[in-house]
């Protein structure tokens, strides 16, 4: 499972894991997820927008976007 860090515009820094699926070809966020909902006061229905960073090579990069 690849593991990937998540970071936001106040460097804070979260590390999560994504696996990926090949029946609706789409990622999800597993280990990590709510740790970064809970540190960040997330509530039902709230929207992320994330931004991958990266050359392909490296651990990916994710960062939320406001």
């Amino acid at each position: 499972m690849p593991r990937d860090d998540t970071s936001e515009q106040r460097g804070n820094s979260w590390t999560v894991s994504l696996r990926f699926s090949e029946s609706d070809c789409m990622y999800y966020i597993r280990r990590g997820w709510k740790k970064l909902c809970l540190d960040n006061r997330c509530d039902i229905g709230d929207l992320f927008v994330f931004n991958l960073v990266g050359d392909g090579k490296t651990i990916p990069l994710l960062c939320v976007c406001p």
